[in-house]
């Protein structure tokens, strides 16, 4: 693609403030990343989350997880699932993490964890952690990673899904279907022809085997628990690209 964009750094992030969570282990310094729970934050690593995700059934990750609702809302409806939302953004999870801190009996949800890390460099004890990998309605830099698409990226935030975990994607196509917008941020054309011959095989080279993709209308989203999806699929009235498929 012409004119390819680099700014990743805007959505993956860097390291995390200074704090301990006085309700978990020791964690390990040299693999660190920061737990949100409303407006403060605490470095937290991978085996610690872990840990807490051991009582459930199953461990589901939410990449670029924005203000966090897929993931309380998730929880909340899915007590049997550990869920975990992950975005570089401290402030936008500060709300949904505050929600999830509280007791059950007023909205809490204590099998929701929110973290903020760099998912170019991913710790080593956050590699297969989750059973499913969620992305979605990527923005910003992690749209561009996914839609170049960038494989090194990619590879790095697939590399969070245990070896044959389920991968989910939606893609809003708002931009990419409104030509002069599309220009102007200079994305690709995401049709029929993009889909199999450009993001299908660079996936399968970061590691992630879509089984199935549809270009679906609003109304087939409707339900969707996301706050960006409420937002892109009512206001634009486009089409959101979906694919689902397996890690490793």
């Amino acid at each position: 693609m012409k004119g390819k964009r680099t700014v990743l750094s805007r959505f993956f992030g860097t390291g995390c403030q200074q704090g301990v969570d006085a309700r978990l282990p020791p964690p390990n310094i040299a693999s660190m990343l920061e737990q949100i729970i409303g407006k403060k934050s605490f470095p937290i690593s991978g085996s610690a989350l872990r840990e807490l995700a051991a009582p459930y059934g199953a461990f589901h990750a939410d990449l670029g997880t924005g203000d966090g609702m897929f993931v309380y809302r998730h929880a909340r409806a899915q007590a049997d699932v550990f869920y975990l939302g992950v975005d570089a953004d401290r402030s936008s999870l500060a709300e949904s993490s505050a929600k999830a801190a509280k007791k059950p009996a007023r909205g809490g949800a204590a099998n929701a964890a929110f973290v903020c890390f760099n998912l170019l460099d991913v710790p080593e004890d956050m590699t297969g952690i989750a059973d499913h990998v969620f992305v979605n309605f990527p923005w910003g830099s992690l749209m561009y990673a996914w839609v170049e698409p960038n494989i090194e990226a990619i590879r790095s935030m697939a590399a969070i899904g245990k070896k044959g975990a389920d991968f989910s994607f939606y893609l809003n196509l708002y931009v990419f279907q409104n030509e002069e917008q599309r220009q102007h941020m200079n994305l690709p054309d995401v049709d029929e022809a993009y889909v199999t011959g450009t993001l299908i095989p660079a996936y399968e080279k970061a590691g992630i085997t879509i089984h199935n993709h549809a270009f679906l209308d609003a109304l087939e989203l409707k339900d969707h628990p996301s706050t960006w999806a409420g937002r892109l699929i009512r206001r634009s009235g486009r089409e959101t690209l979906y694919m689902t498929g397996k890690i490793g």
